[in-house]
C-alpha cells in the first residue's frame, strides 16, 4: 500500500451484503426506497434485520445504501440508516463522493452485542481513472478506533500500531465523536473496517458506480460516511 495512492471517498450510500450471518428481522420495505430507513428488529432465530435500500435518485450520483444486522437472530431494537449530504471529514482526506450516510442501531432486550457486527455497502457514482484501492472511508463514531493516516502509514505499519491517529471532535452538548480513514479488514486490527472496494462500470468511458463494504460494532450509537 503506497501512500501515494490514497485517496478518500466519503461514500455516499450503503446496500447490504446479505451474504453476511443473517439476523434479527425482516421487514416490509416500501416499493419507493427514500433516503431514510428505520426498521425495529425483533429477535428471530434465523431471520435478518436489515434497513433494505435507501437511496436519493434525484442528487448527483445517485447515492443508495442500507444496513445489517450480523447476527444469529439473537437482537432486538431499532436499526436505521439516513443519506445525507456530505458533512464530515478526516485528516489528509479528499473526498471524491457528495453524500455520507448515518446509521445506528438501539438495543432494547439484553442479549450481549460483543463481538457482534453491522454490515454496510456505501455506494456512489463517480468519474474516475484510479483503481478502487485507492479511494478511502471516512468514518465517524464515538469513541477512537485503529485509522489510517497516509502521512505516517510507513511508520505505523513498521510499529504494527494504528492508534492515536483519530481526530477528536467536541460534542457541545452530544456524545464526542472521533473521525478517521477505515484500514482495510485484512490488516487484522478490528472494526470498523473496509472489508470491500469495488468499481462498476456504468457506461462507456470513466463513470463507475463506487462500491465500499463496511464492517462496524453493533454497539455503536452512531457512525457517518
Amino acid at each position: 500500500m503506497m501512500r501515494s495512492t490514497h485517496r478518500r471517498a466519503t461514500l455516499a450510500a450503503v446496500t447490504i451484503t446479505t451474504a453476511f450471518v443473517a439476523a434479527a428481522c425482516v421487514p416490509e420495505m416500501p416499493a419507493a426506497p427514500t433516503p431514510v430507513a428505520v426498521i425495529d428488529c425483533s429477535a428471530v432465530p434465523g431471520r435478518t434485520c436489515t434497513t433494505g435500500t435507501v437511496s436519493v435518485p434525484s442528487a448527483p450520483g445517485a447515492p443508495e445504501g442500507a444496513v445489517t444486522l450480523n447476527d444469529v437472530g439473537e437482537l432486538s431494537g431499532t436499526l436505521s440508516a439516513e443519506i445525507t449530504p456530505a458533512s464530515i471529514g478526516c485528516d489528509e482526506f479528499s473526498p471524491f463522493g457528495q453524500s455520507e450516510l448515518a446509521f445506528n442501531f438501539v438495543q432494547t432486550n439484553s442479549v450481549d452485542p460483543s463481538g457482534l457486527t453491522k454490515t454496510a455497502v456505501l455506494s456512489e457514482e463517480i468519474f474516475t481513472e484510479l483503481p478502487p484501492e485507492s479511494f478511502e472511508v471516512c468514518f465517524q463514531t464515538t469513541h477512537p478506533f485503529p485509522a489510517l493516516r497516509p502521512s505516517e502509514f510507513g511508520a505505523d505499519l513498521e510499529a504494527n500500531d494504528f492508534t492515536g491517529n483519530n481526530t477528536f471532535i467536541a460534542g457541545e452538548g452530544q456524545p464526542d465523536q472521533y473521525s478517521g480513514l477505515l484500514l482495510p479488514c485484512a490488516f487484522g486490527y478490528g472494526v470498523p473496517c473496509i472489508a470491500s472496494r469495488t468499481l462498476v462500470p456504468i457506461s462507456e468511458g470513466l463513470q463507475y458506480r463506487l462500491v465500499a463494504t463496511v464492517t462496524a460494532e453493533v454497539g455503536d450509537p452512531k457512525l457517518r460516511f
